[in-house]
């Protein structure tokens, strides 16, 4: 039986920017969140998703600092041995659905 195994392509496009959703935004608590995201001058926008659910959030247009090229044009992050669990365990799947991470 063979593995699907995910593979990334390089494109770089998860650590260009990132977004983070507000679960509970349609909520006080959430609308709470929203406005201190923007009280600190953050963007907060909403998506849709596959079924046609505006999702809010906050989204964040600045690459990350790791965020490398290499000769070729393919990105790499500079300290992926060392990265966060967060970039570790984000996979860029729902939010570039064009992205190579299948």
């Amino acid at each position: 039986m063979s593995q699907n195994k995910k593979i990334c392509n390089q494109c770089g496009k998860c650590c260009e920017g990132a977004f983070f959703l507000i679960d509970d935004a349609y909520t006080e608590g959430g609308l709470d969140h929203l406005e201190w995201a923007r009280n600190h001058g953050l963007k907060t926008v909403f998506r849709e998703n596959s079924e046609g659910k505006r999702l809010w959030g906050i989204e964040l247009d600045t690459p990350c600092k790791y965020l490398q090229k290499s000769a070729d044009g393919k990105s790499f992050c500079a300290i992926y041995e060392n990265r966060p669990k967060m970039c570790r365990i984000y996979t860029g799947e729902k939010e570039f659905p064009d992205c190579g991470y299948k």
